[in-house]
């Protein structure tokens, strides 16, 4: 699996690679036991197999639902959590791997000796989970290995490494019991490397000790981000069509995965995904608070139209229709309601006047492709008319719009009178910028690892990442999208049976407001609208 980062700016992650299939029911018990007994707001509010995560957590639920997925699944079984700081995921395959994932608001990480508890559950899941590599970084401290796999390389040395048998075997005992820095051997052949007391923020100290640690342990072990991280259709016309594994240095995981699973006929494997996604309450809340903020602060500004994702206001005699995704975003992990007003205040205050001009100098590189049902033209029509163009056979359209850092703004035919530009040039700008953080790799790993890829980057443009795919694709391949809202984007291989209810049933998992319940069938030549 690969694993695209898009997290708070203060969360620890912990995380580990196992290797024991854990589809039993007496597991499910083990975990949340363990999850626990190191903290009791480490125990979710709410449990699922897939977004939306919407179940009330109890644990006779959690055992049904972890035993449920792998019937459910049949190749691999999992379960995610969610809580008001804390989130994660655990999957387990029929190649007797598993993933671990926890995600955890660094300040329920370390208070109240939580980094000794924190540190003792990581030890006790990795043991659990039979671990061969595992650890625990901070947000700004990086792990991404892009394009590979930890059974090819291992993304550096964060404030946590933890090693089992496999490791010990390939960088030598005395190696790492001589690393420089605080180890411990908290089981035969697993090691705890540790490089500062508590999980925080990179600075330049702690970088240099963890470029001494990986420099004595064997660079040829860990990631090179010398090579290119996103690919043009040139590079893989070339034949560089995916990142290089030579020259580094692997452990031998044989004796632990287990061929059970034929590459041909892997089933739907979707990735860990590294963004929380608020709830429905959180967003009301938010909604109904930012309307009296309104009302309180700014009795100028009429209040015309209140929906579920926007909000038309009346400012200066202009009717404005401003939409929450990027509010809700900037909102979701502020603890105080004085913070959330500061930021409703920088909200209204960023709102577009009667005499704002726009221009290409100044907004050019926020102009951002939307896919958007065909009604968005009547509830749009206020505004005037839009420049739009048909996608493929799904009765979608694609859109415009500014993307504005806590809101975004559709562009009308006035405003493109205003940037100079016709539509063709605006669809060009527009897809030049979604392209910037367009995941290559997706496309790369999901034809060759027959697997399934997850892309939710939370910024609202998820689905319209789609439109770049044929791009990257090669005459006579084809993969398989789903784009259930317009946060979500998942790449997938084609059935090789022929058995599309799966991907047909993930389609119609939107959270949110749903975008298209169909998958798609996508080829060099397009898209086609799988019935």
């Amino acid at each position: 699996m690969i694993m695209r980062e898009k997290r708070p700016e203060n969360e620890v992650s912990l995380i580990i690679y196992g290797f024991k299939k854990l589809g039993e029911e007496h597991f499910a018990e083990e975990f949340f036991q363990m999850l626990q007994d190191a903290n009791k707001a480490y125990i979710p509010d709410k449990i699922g197999m897939s977004e939306p995560i919407k179940t009330p957590f109890s644990l006779e639920q959690a055992k049904i639902m972890w035993v449920e997925s792998e019937r459910f699944y049949s190749s691999f079984g999992n379960i995610m959590l969610k809580g008001k700081k804390f989130r994660g995921d655990i999957i387990w395959q029929n190649d007797n791997s598993n993933i671990i994932g926890l995600h955890i608001s660094r300040e329920l990480a370390i208070k109240n000796n939580g980094t000794e508890r924190l540190t003792d559950l990581a030890k006790k899941l990795f043991l659990w989970a039979n671990g061969a590599w595992g650890y625990v970084n901070h947000s700004s401290n990086s792990m991404y290995t892009p394009g590979l796999s930890f059974r090819t390389c291992i993304g550096g040395i964060p404030w946590m490494a933890l090693f089992g048998p496999p490791y010990v075997e390939m960088f030598g005992r005395e190696v790492i019991e001589t690393a420089p820095c605080k180890v411990e051997e908290f089981a035969e052949n697993c090691f705890m490397l540790l490089t500062s007391d508590e999980p925080m923020p990179l600075t330049c100290e702690l970088q240099e000790t963890q470029a001494r640690v990986k420099k004595h342990l064997g660079e040829d072990a860990f990631c090179r981000y010398d090579h290119p991280t996103r690919l043009t259709i040139e590079d893989m016309k070339a034949g560089k069509g995916r990142t290089s594994t030579e020259g580094y240095r692997s452990p031998d995981l044989s004796a632990y995965i287990k061929d059970t699973m034929k590459k041909e006929d892997a089933e739907l494997i979707v990735d860990a995904v590294e963004d929380e996604m608020i709830t429905k309450s959180q967003r009301t809340g938010i909604r109904k608070e930012f309307m009296a903020f309104v009302r309180k602060n700014n009795p100028e500004v009429e209040v015309v139209t209140e929906k579920n994702d926007s909000i038309v206001l009346k400012v200066e005699g202009k009717e404005i229709e401003c939409f929450f995704d990027n509010l809700y975003k900037v909102c979701e992990n502020t603890d105080s309601l004085e913070e959330r007003e500061q930021i409703y205040e920088h909200f209204l205050r960023t709102l577009p006047k009667n005499k704002e001009e726009i221009s290409l100098k100044t907004h050019g590189a926020s102009i951002m492709p939307r896919l958007a049902p065909v009604s968005i033209l009547d509830e749009l029509a206020k505004l005037g008319a839009i420049p739009h163009r048909p996608f493929a056979d799904t009765g979608l359209i694609i859109t415009y719009v500014i993307d504005f850092p806590e809101k975004v703004m559709y562009l009308t035919n006035k405003h493109l009178a205003q940037l100079d530009i016709d539509e063709d040039s605006l669809h060009s700008l527009a897809m030049t910028n979604i392209e910037k953080t367009f995941p290559v790799e997706a496309v790369i790993n999901v034809l060759d690892q027959k697997a399934a890829y997850t892309v939710k980057i939370m910024d609202s443009h998820d689905a319209a990442r789609v439109l770049l795919i044929p791009k990257y694709l090669l005459k006579g391949t084809e993969v398989v999208a789903l784009i259930p809202d317009r946060n979500t984007l998942v790449i997938a291989s084609v059935p090789a049976d022929g058995n599309w209810s799966k991907l047909k049933k993930l389609a119609q998992a939107a959270s949110g407001r749903p975008l298209f319940t169909n998958p798609l069938l996508v080829s060099k030549n397009g898209f086609t609208t799988i019935q």
